[in-house]
């Protein structure tokens, strides 16, 4: 009977995670002649993209980091940490996950894309509560029953020489480096909370409250 009065006390705690937001990407779809944008600066709403992923993700770990490109545009306003990738070449957003790898403090990096506006307000929660059940378990993805959303992870730094190696051989896909990995994935019920606003299109549609 006394056990089931004490209190769970949780291995990952929201301290122990460091978050970052991928917003490192070319922006391609987003910009009208195809050249590429600061695809997290896009208006949105009554703010920006990345104000939006900003307010729901930062309150679920303990700092946050900003992986961009710094020759598409100025993200200092925002105050946060900003990470290049370390490796060149745009190799996409593995390469923003191992730069925050390289340089965070914590023993678990909890990411999300920048172009995700309705992020689950209980995403990294409901990814530590997985790994906490699977002792072992190094990463820890996002889905829903319509499909995978692999950007939004759980990973442990023990990773890093891995997704190094991963990276080095020429691989991209972060999916492929899931299944290489230690990794599970934790099933949300709502799809629009991983919406991505990938196009101009995408932003007047889903920028009316």
């Amino acid at each position: 009977a006394q056990d089931r009065n004490v209190v769970h006390r949780r291995m990952i705690t929201r301290e122990s995670i460091t978050g970052v937001i991928l917003a490192g990407g070319l922006g391609r779809r987003l910009s009208p002649d195809g050249t590429g944008t600061a695809k997290g600066l896009a208006p949105f709403r009554d703010a920006t993209l990345l104000d939006h992923v900003l307010s729901r993700f930062a309150p679920q770990v303990g700092h946050v980091l900003l992986n961009v490109d710094p020759a598409r545009g100025d993200y200092r306003r925002l105050g946060l940490p900003l990470i290049v990738d370390r490796l060149q070449g745009h190799l996409g957003p593995l390469a923003g996950v191992h730069a925050a790898l390289a340089g965070m403090d914590t023993r678990w990096l909890a990411t999300a894309p920048c172009d995700t506006p309705f992020l689950p307000r209980d995403l990294v929660l409901r990814l530590a509560d997985a790994a906490e059940a699977r002792p072992g378990i190094d990463v820890v993805l996002a889905r829903t029953a319509q499909r995978r959303h692999p950007l939004c992870m759980l990973i442990h730094q023990q990773v890093l020489p891995a997704l190094l190696a991963y990276l080095e051989e020429g691989g991209r896909s972060v999916e492929g480096w899931a299944d290489r990995s230690r990794a599970v994935w934790v099933t949300f019920d709502d799809e629009h909370a991983f919406t991505n606003i990938n196009t101009p299109s995408d932003l007047s549609d889903h920028g009316r409250p």
